[in-house]
């Protein structure tokens, strides 16, 4: 029985290649390539059976340098190259998302869910970059509704239904300001303007949630009860029969 160890350094090549046989409108194709620096360890036993034959057990360790490629997305008219992410300003943790009526992409950071602040970012998808944040959502909030016009509703257990104006580009109902409705899980908005903040409630018991209706001005015109603990939200028409 021989042990031994080793170690070494040298490189890596790695090649990725991207290729799809679906028609999607974004998809990634092309070969990209890259050399890294590797570092390599290793350490083991070895019993010989005779001359030729031996019956070993290796353990090897190695690390590389990070390594990237330029993916190129067709996007229908051309090829771009891909980004894999956007820098949003906050705490992070981007949970929540909605497209406005301006066509931008409004979307909720709540940071550390249980003492963070929540921020709401609009981010531009053609230049994929952040363009404004703003602050004043409180901790935690929850998902991200958008109306045919100029508001943004925001959900959040603690706050109730919140409110971002497009037009003035200002937080109009914040942290402390939200319209009061108890463990509000989710919100969403329909094509009259109407909007339904939903009440998850306690979620044990058989005790069933509730969806509180709010007309434009986020006055109470009614109730719908639920099933329990309700914590999700999406609005559809069905064409009169």
């Amino acid at each position: 029985m021989a042990p031994f160890v080793g170690a070494g350094i040298g490189g890596v090549a790695s090649f990725l290649t991207f290729g799809s046989d679906y028609d999607y409108y974004y998809e990634p194709d092309g070969t990209g390539s890259d050399f890294s620096m590797a570092f390599q360890a290793f350490a083991g036993l070895r019993y010989s059976f005779s001359q030729n034959w031996n019956l070993g057990l290796e353990y090897r360790y190695l690390v590389t340098d990070s390594q990237r490629w330029d993916v190129e997305w067709w996007s229908g008219g051309g090829f771009t190259i891909g980004v894999d992410s956007i820098a949003l300003t906050g705490e992070g943790n981007a949970s929540f998302a909605a497209v406005g009526s301006d066509g931008l992409l409004y979307v909720m950071s709540t940071g550390d869910y249980f003492s963070g602040e929540g921020r709401l970012s609009v981010v531009d998808p053609l230049a994929r970059a952040e363009v404004a944040s703003f602050a004043g959502f409180g901790t935690g909030p929850g998902n991200v509704a958008a109306d045919a016009d100029s508001r943004i509703f925001v959900s959040s257990y603690s706050e109730g239904v919140m409110e971002f104006n497009l037009d003035s580009n200002k937080v109009v109902r914040g942290a402390g300001h939200g319209v009061p409705i108890p463990s509000n899980a989710t919100v969403a908005v329909d094509s009259k303007g109407r909007v339904y903040g939903i009440q998850t409630g306690p979620c044990s018991g058989g005790q069933v949630g509730t969806a509180h209706v709010l007309d434009e001005a986020l006055e109470e015109t009614g109730t719908i009860a639920l099933g329990e603990c309700p914590v999700g939200s999406a609005v559809v028409q069905i064409p009169p029969e």
